[in-house]
């Protein structure tokens, strides 16, 4: 971990739409990645929207990186990876943070007007927060599926509990405003259970 601390994970794999349909697959580190292909596309067949796809798509390429820097398949990763990946965003440059103007103020400095800081380096708890919450659908998705791993490494939490969350980036809830991971665990559906399996999408009920 201590060589990634401040860095940019390497630019490996892509994110591709799949012609004319309304869901992407994720190519890593140049061959689609079979269970977040089967999961987006589970996701697309439920009406999940293009948009919405797009983002976890990403969100899973930079968990795939992430685990590519550290030597660990997808497969194997449990809480002590999902800990390190925290770790490593709260201190990573923001691909959008870099793109700031010189003059702009310094990150994490304070607005001397308002009063009102302005944003810290690394991602913001939100941003962590929703990306635990696809992984945690994703790999529910695929622990019913078979598809690979017997554990989901981002379980969800308890009602009512704070402390079965496996990295609380904020207090209390995994993400906020999510009726998914967050606020309850995922129902168990059938590996062909077809849009029952929306239960696998962050904060989506099933149909």
């Amino acid at each position: 971990m201590d060589h990634l601390r401040g860095g940019l994970l390497p630019v490996i794999g892509r994110v591709e739409a799949v012609g004319r349909s309304p869901w992407w697959v994720v190519v890593f580190p140049d061959e689609v990645h079979e269970p977040c292909r089967e999961w987006l596309r589970d996701l697309a067949a439920c009406d999940c929207s293009v948009l919405t796809m797009r983002s976890y798509a990403f969100d899973l390429l930079r968990w795939l990186r992430f685990l590519h820097v550290i030597g660990t398949g997808w497969g194997m990763a449990g809480r002590e990876q999902v800990r390190d990946f925290v770790e490593y965003l709260r201190e990573a440059p923001n691909p959008q943070q870099l793109r700031r103007s010189p003059d702009a103020p310094a990150l994490g400095s304070v607005n001397k007007v308002t009063g009102k800081p302005y944003p810290r380096p690394g991602y913001a708890a939100r941003t962590i927060n929703h990306q635990l919450s696809v992984l945690s659908a994703f790999y529910a998705f695929a622990v019913d599926a078979d598809l690979g791993p017997l554990v989901n490494p981002v379980p969800a939490q308890r009602p009512g509990s704070g402390a079965d969350l496996v990295l609380p980036v904020e207090r209390g809830r995994l993400l906020p405003g999510c009726s998914g991971p967050g606020s309850r665990p995922w129902p168990r559906a059938s590996a062909r259970s077809g849009c029952r399996r929306r239960s696998h999408a962050p904060g989506r009920k099933t149909c």
